[in-house]
Parts: structure tokens; C-alpha cells; sequence
């Protein structure tokens, strides 16, 4: 007497396999996103922070219109991503300072204007808002008094158009968000 697996009960087997590991697939899924999520949320927060407290001590920018500290998402050539932190130049009171802006930057402009830098992953969507309304987020300005920067009379910050409204409805309000892995963060 032969024993072994009839075909029926092979067949059998490899399809509850197959089952299982289609179950499971989501939710590995979220074991990979969700550390990619975490850290391009940490390193944010801390850029976003880091840049209110800037422009805090900074003060008010010359001209009164421009920004105190731009907090900035830049893409490069290769599709890696980053965050920076940029003040205005010189120090408070020196003649000439020029606003902080997310505009390119020379070398020696960034040496000037960047105090900080961090990855961000680049499939990893930032976005602030309302929920159902969310809008992408790009750049940020704020005033000397650690204020989101009026978009319609600040004339130094670059790319006005895409920066932090202040008007909108939980503009400190952020979505990170990869996959199935979302997760939402207010930031003062």
C-alpha cells in the first residue's frame, strides 16, 4: 500500500496557502509603509517646529511684508526629497537682510539661509487641511511673531501660490500618508 497525498489533497493544501498569504498581504503592507510614514512625520514636525521657533526669535523680517522663516519641500533630479528650514539673512537689526523664501538657493545662499535639513520619503503625501479638502503641502512662511505668513501680501516667499494658506480651514492640521498607512498630526 503506497502512502502519500492524493492529488485532490495537494491541490486542496496549496489553495488555503495561497488563500492565507493573500490575507496577509495587506497588512504587511502597512509593516513596510508605516516606518517610511513615522519617520517623513518626524522629520517634518521637527522642521515645522524648528521654524516657527526661528521666526520667533528672528523677529519681524525686512520688508515687513517678507518672511521671517520659510519651511520648504524640495525635490531633486533623482526623486529624493527633503525638507528645509530657512531664516532670513543677517541678524536682527543688520542692514540689508534679505526674508526667507523657498526659492533655488546658491551655495553661498544656503550657507546664509538653511539651518536645517532632513529626508523626507518621496512617496510619502504630506497634505494640511479639512478632511475631504486636503490640500498638498509644498512651502511654508511664517511672521516674526511665529505666524503662518499671509499668502496674498507676502512678497518675499517664492511660490506663494503654493505655500501654507493661512485661511484655510485646519491649516495645522497634516496628513501623512503611504498605502494603507495614514495618519494625521496638528501642529501649534
Amino acid at each position: 500500500m503506497n502512502k502519500g497525498f492524493s492529488l485532490i489533497e495537494l491541490l486542496i493544501t496549496i489553495a488555503i496557502i495561497a488563500f492565507l498569504a493573500m490575507v496577509a498581504l495587506p497588512m504587511t503592507s502597512a509593516w513596510i509603509d508605516g516606518p517610511d510614514v513615522t519617520r517623513t512625520q518626524t522629520n517634518f514636525t521637527r522642521a515645522y517646529s524648528l521654524a516657527k521657533n526661528i521666526a520667533i526669535r528672528e523677529g519681524t523680517a525686512v520688508p515687513a511684508t517678507g518672511a521671517t522663516s520659510a519651511l520648504c519641500i524640495k525635490t531633486n533630479a533623482d526623486g529624493d526629497r527633503s525638507v528645509s528650514v530657512r531664516k532670513q539673512s543677517k541678524a536682527v537689526g543688520e542692514d540689508n537682510r534679505v526674508a526667507a523664501d523657498c526659492s533655488d538657493l546658491t551655495p553661498q545662499e544656503k550657507i546664509d539661509h538653511e539651518v536645517f535639513t532632513a529626508e523626507l520619503r518621496p512617496d510619502v503625501d504630506i497634505q494640511y487641511g479639512a478632511a475631504g479638502a486636503l490640500i498638498d503641502f509644498t512651502c511654508a512662511c511664517f511672521t516674526g511673531n511665529g505666524a503662518i505668513a499671509d499668502t496674498d501680501s507676502t512678497t518675499n516667499c517664492k511660490a506663494v501660490d503654493d505655500c501654507l494658506d493661512g485661511s484655510v480651514v485646519n491649516n495645522t492640521q497634516f496628513t501623512f500618508n503611504k498605502g494603507s498607512v495614514n495618519e494625521t498630526a496638528t501642529l501649534f
